[in-house]
């Protein structure tokens, strides 16, 4: 029977997040159609050039950034459950480098699909 999947550790579900930023990124600087389809319908475009279907009543905004403005978008924070640690807290407990308490900032996400 395989184990229970891991909770992810912050650290990773930004790291995945960041790489297929990335990629979308890089597409849509290469590729003007792309970027005028992934501003038009990004859910169609997404699913056009990568295959991937968001998940239904999820809405995708895709900002175009001007020389007078910039976007940062926050990750949703979903609270472990009580008493479980992520895999990076416990590899950390485990090393000797913290211990098993958690602080608000530990909090786990929810992971993202890879686009690789």
């Amino acid at each position: 029977m395989p184990a229970p999947s891991a909770t992810p550790s912050i650290e990773d579900v930004i790291d995945a997040r960041l790489s297929d930023h990335r990629a979308i990124l890089l597409r849509a600087h290469r590729d003007p159609r792309f970027r005028s389809a992934l501003l038009a319908n990004p859910a169609r475009a997404l699913q056009d050039a990568f295959g991937i279907t968001l998940p239904p009543g999820l809405t995708l905004d895709v900002v175009q950034e001007t020389a007078s403005r910039s976007v940062l978008v926050l990750p949703l924070e979903v609270a472990q459950p009580p008493g479980e640690l992520s895999d990076h807290d416990l590899e950390s407990v485990a090393a000797g480098n913290g211990s098993a308490s958690r602080g608000p900032s530990d909090s786990a996400l929810t992971p993202v699909k890879r686009l690789s």
